[in-house]
């Protein structure tokens, strides 16, 4: 079984990205094999987790990208950004932060509720301030445990505190001719005979796929691992292999294919739920408990229509 300490490491990642616009800028002594013997431990880790080979020989003594290290560099240097500016988002601690509330949610839920979350918060607040910040699960988790953030939303709250908002179903999202052989549903076992595209281990879609997996005995086949919910969607629509994403995802993405198909998973059925939390190591201000209120009351408004 898949061990769940493995994932994207991102200090791994950020060594490929340099040593990859080295080899991309054919800089005198980068391209070589020296080079990346320096940093071989981190890019190997990556190569082992993803099954592929991210640089090869270009012939002459140097290296060039493969055509999987060409794709991870693309998405990579835009998790790079996104990891920096969330970071940079919740370590800027406002001098006054009783005025100061700082709100976080998966990009699944991002395009759902943040919009009225943030027109009611400023017509009823006035001067107070919200800050914004998306992740993964497995982030706002340790975010609202170290009071980083003071309200988040999580799927599944795995021991946080909190009020479930909806639950929806988790889908298996596909192009037709991956999956031309299947009916309108498919048994979770079934899912090892396909090539998965899966979130890495923070994030919460795969907590709950790797739970099941390991329950069941099922070893799943992945391919890729993307942590953006547009790569993750981006690759199903190209035919690379097919993913397990909440059906509102799906329904609210930007791109959509007519060849993309949503089936469902039984035996057992995959579900999320989102739960709404706040940090348990302070005392909230009058400001987070109306952003709670806030978030609670545009929740049931804004429940989608495929939510429980």
């Amino acid at each position: 079984m898949r061990n769940h300490g493995e994932y994207l490491d991102l200090h791994a990642l950020a060594a490929f990205v340099a040593l990859a616009e080295q080899v991309r800028a054919g800089a005198a002594g980068a391209a070589n094999s020296a080079a990346l013997t320096q940093q071989h431990q981190q890019i190997s880790r990556i190569e082992a987790s993803l099954g592929v080979k991210l640089f090869q020989s270009s012939g002459a003594g140097g290296l060039v990208l493969s055509q999987a290290g060409e794709r991870l560099y693309e998405s990579g240097t835009d998790l790079l950004a996104s990891a920096k500016a969330a970071l940079n988002s919740v370590a800027d601690i406002s001098e006054n932060p009783a005025e100061l509330a700082i709100f976080a949610a998966p990009p699944t839920v991002t395009s759902v509720l943040i919009s009225a979350v943030v027109e009611r918060f400023h017509n009823e607040l006035g001067s107070a301030r919200l800050r914004f910040v998306e992740g993964m699960t497995g982030h706002i988790r340790e975010w609202l445990a170290t009071g980083r953030v003071d309200v988040g939303v999580l799927m599944d709250n795995y021991g946080v505190p909190g009020d479930p908002l909806w639950s929806e179903h988790l889908m298996l999202v596909a192009d037709e001719k991956l999956v031309a052989h299947l009916d309108d549903s498919i048994a979770f076992a079934d899912l090892a005979s396909l090539p998965m595209l899966l979130p890495s281990a923070a994030h919460g879609l795969r907590l709950v796929i790797d739970r099941h997996s390991e329950r069941l005995g099922v070893k799943l086949n992945v391919r890729l691992e993307g942590d953006s919910l547009n790569t993750l969607m981006d690759w199903v629509i190209e035919g690379f292999g097919v993913a397990v994403l909440p059906q509102g995802a799906v329904e609210t993405h930007h791109r959509r294919s007519p060849t993309l198909r949503l089936i469902a998973v039984h035996s057992p059925t995959l579900d999320r739920q989102l739960v709404l939390c706040t940090a348990g190591n302070k005392h909230p201000s009058a400001t987070v408990r109306a952003l709670v209120r806030i978030i609670r009351e545009e929740a049931a408004l804004l429940k989608p229509a495929w939510a429980s």
